[in-house]
């Protein structure tokens, strides 16, 4: 359900694995 909210206020997202977990990153044009 989060990742739908972060896909509709953002211009870009995406996810990155890491060791020991995950980032989730988002951009917003001005």
């Amino acid at each position: 359900r989060g990742l739908v909210l972060v896909e509709a206020v953002t211009d870009r997202w995406g996810v990155e694995e890491q060791a020991g977990g995950k980032t989730v990153w988002f951009e917003c044009d001005a």
